[in-house]
């Protein structure tokens, strides 16, 4: 038997069950004598019988039933016998059997050394051996792998406790280098949401780290509930649509049920909870009298008396204009909906055409700004940590000197909306003093006003809007009629 055979196939002993009725017995040759539990030596493994559980059965009869020393503090040691219960099982894997061992004594030691050891010695005294086999089948060749061990020791010795890199601990708290990560991740150095495909190399770069400290910090965000699907944003215009970010004071109770109840309006793509019973509510419509209509409805949902718009396409944005879509590139974007970390190859296949033609589609609308793509971020999913968004508008013609000066000081942005005309918002982190300062910065910027803070408490997904959506990109592809070669 060769205990590398198997090589990386087998990762660790795994419980298994099988019965090994109906095996002929054999006595114990001395030829095959058992050696000690510390050294154990290659086994020859009958190749008469193609059956890998009947294989394993007999070289747990004729070796594992052996004397273990288990190890004692004085440094001496001591003869135990054992016998070795074993249970088996195929596994599911046909091209693999796993098998593990468990050490069973009866109250009587059965061996020639068992008067030597008292039961109250074996029952407090003598560590508890723990064996385990595992065993793995590729072709005809057979490989086993023992692991003998007693609690709270080792054969190999004392071990020490692995030192693990503080960058990479399991820790469900946010710190500053997540925070970079997640900029860089959003934004990088744009305006608003990253529109290219970022690497975990160009982030690692900017943030100043190794790019598996990168993507551990990223798994970490996923399994504590912080990031959860991808998506894209599509730019309203370009489907020859109107959007708005508008904020609610609600008086509707019980809250929750009227948060569901406008996540569910044709139309809405999410709805944000504040503090002081603000909601902020992002749709978009066909027209502006149908986004004005949407408005109405949702200020009654909400009972709301009071509402401002922080985001308005058609005010922010007049330049923008609708986008020609091709039915190809309807489906690229649909693709992409409902997930956007998936590679061009994944989306061409789905499409059925080409990598190529998929980068070159892609290339295209990403560098005419239609659809940006967009991490989900579940704000109110990490204790101890608070996010806030911070609205504030400025003159026109003092725009580029004012954002300069905002950026630079307000330190603790994760994300960015900064593009429009006369208004922008940013995402900060941080308590509640921090995110006051951030506001109190903001305001005494020359040139800034109407600064406005809301703390994020939760946030509603809308799940018929990926649908709505769709249903938009295929009619503006429909309306565009035209032809792009491929």
């Amino acid at each position: 038997m060769n205990p590398e055979s198997h090589g990386p196939r087998i990762e660790g002993p795994t419980a298994i069950l099988a019965h090994t009725e109906g095996l002929r017995e054999e006595p114990l040759r001395p030829e095959r004598a058992a050696p000690g539990a510390h050294q154990v030596d290659p086994i020859a493994v009958p190749s008469q019988d193609a059956n890998p559980v009947r294989l394993f059965a007999r070289i747990l009869r004729d070796v594992f039933i052996r004397q273990i020393r288990p190890p004692r503090t004085d440094g001496l040691g001591r003869s135990v016998d054992a016998q070795l219960k074993v249970q088996l099982e195929r596994s599911a894997d046909p091209c693999c059997d796993v098998g593990r061992m468990r050490n069973h004594m009866p109250p009587r030691i059965p061996g020639s050394n068992a008067h030597l050891i008292p039961r109250i010695a074996y029952s407090e005294d003598v560590p508890s051996p723990l064996v385990s086999l595992s065993a793995g089948s590729r072709g005809t060749r057979i490989g086993f792998r023992l692991s003998v061990g007693f609690r709270g020791s080792s054969l190999a010795g004392p071990s020490r406790p692995r030192q693990r890199n503080p960058l990479t601990l399991p820790v469900d708290a946010l710190d500053n280098l997540d925070f970079d990560i997640l900029r860089e991740l959003m934004v990088g150095s744009g305006a608003y949401l990253r529109n290219d495909r970022v690497s975990l190399g160009t982030m690692a770069r900017a943030v100043g780290v190794h790019r598996s400290t990168v993507a551990d910090r990223i798994a970490k965000w996923t399994r504590i509930g912080f990031l959860g699907d991808w998506t894209i944003d599509v730019d309203p215009a370009a489907l020859d649509l109107v959007g708005a970010h508008v904020h609610f004071a609600s008086r509707a109770q019980p809250r929750e049920r009227a948060l569901h109840l406008a996540a569910l309006v044709e139309g809405v793509e999410g709805v944000l909870s504040f503090d002081q019973g603000w909601v902020g509510v992002i749709f978009m419509a066909d027209s502006p009298a149908a986004l004005a209509r949407t408005e109405t409805l949702l200020a009654r949902i909400l009972e709301a008396e009071r509402s401002s718009r922080m985001v308005d396409t058609a005010v922010d944005y007049p330049e923008t204009r609708p986008f020609p879509l091709s039915p190809l590139d309807a489906k690229l974007l649909t693709v992409l909906l409902r997930d956007s970390r998936q590679t061009p190859a994944g989306v061409a296949k789905k499409t059925h055409v080409t990598v190529r033609t998929v980068e070159r589609r892609l290339e295209r609308l990403r560098t005419a700004g239609v659809y940006y793509v967009r991490p989900i971020i579940h704000f109110g999913h990490i204790p101890g940590v608070s996010f806030g968004l911070l609205c504030f508008q400025y003159s026109g013609g003092e725009r580029g000197t004012v954002l300069q000066r905002v950026l630079r000081l307000v330190t603790n942005q994760i994300g960015r909306q900064v593009e429009a005309p006369t208004r922008g918002m940013l995402v900060i982190h941080g308590s509640a003093r921090e995110l006051s300062e951030s506001a109190e910065t903001t305001a005494s910027v020359p040139g800034v006003h109407d600064v406005v803070l809301r703390t994020f408490l939760g946030e509603t997904e809308a799940p018929g809007f990926p649908a709505w959506l769709s249903e938009r990109i295929d009619r503006q592809s429909r309306a565009s009629r035209v032809a792009i070669p491929k």
